[in-house]
């Protein structure tokens, strides 16, 4: 993929992106583990914890297909730990600033595995979500990240850029992944490189504040 192509679109992802929130993460693998356990869709798995919760998702969706109330349950699950994780999410340093200097300049878009309901209540309560085209939530996806499936979607909605013409932002290698596995580049956010080596993403640049992110433009 060259790095000499030009950026004309931006995908941010949301949680820890854009938005300072506290859901726990670890928790909500630990119930969504439980949930699909205890209904049987999983193989034996015991280093469950080196999945995330859309890979142990996946295994379900293996067994049981994608209908069912299994699927609604789960869902439930993870709803749960996304409304006490959002209550009050602030956002992240910087991001206001910045989004109000790319408007215009660029698509953008959010792109994230939280329901569209929450992302759309959640942007609009901290004033940003005036500045993206589109939310993308896992209404939108087929698969949740690390699939490519919400950065295809996006790729679908803009027909005259091209998927190597789009860069994710986003903090963890399951963002790097999409992207990549999507035909886009991935920009890093933060410091968490856990992943990435093991899943092979690359990324373009690794960024610590979100101000940077305007020098790699």
């Amino acid at each position: 993929m060259s790095h000499l192509l030009p950026i004309r679109g931006l995908m941010f992802d949301m949680d820890n992106t854009v938005l300072r929130s506290s859901i726990d993460f670890p928790a909500m693998k630990e119930g969504v583990y439980s949930y699909l356990s205890g209904h049987r869709l999983l193989p034996d798995l015991p280093a469950w914890q080196q999945y995330t919760s859309a890979q142990l998702i996946e295994m379900a969706r293996e067994r049981a297909g994608d209908g069912g109330q299994w699927l609604d349950g789960v869902w439930d699950v993870i709803g749960r730990f996304e409304r006490e994780g959002m209550a009050g999410a602030g956002l992240e340093p910087e991001v206001h600033e910045v989004l109000d200097r790319l408007y215009g300049r660029y698509p953008m878009v959010i792109l994230t595995n939280n329901t569209y309901p929450a992302a759309l209540a959640a942007l609009t309560e901290t004033g940003v979500k005036s500045y993206f085209d589109h939310i993308v939530g896992r209404e939108q996806m087929g698969r949740l990240k690390p699939s490519p499936d919400g950065v295809l979607y996006v790729h679908k909605l803009y027909p005259d850029i091209a998927a190597e013409e789009w860069v994710v932002v986003g903090d963890s290698w399951m963002d790097g992944k999409a992207a990549s596995d999507g035909g886009s580049r991935f920009i890093l956010y933060g410091c968490d490189t856990a992943g990435l080596e093991t899943n092979e993403v690359p990324f373009i640049a690794q960024i610590s504040k979100m101000s940077e992110l305007l020098e790699h433009l």
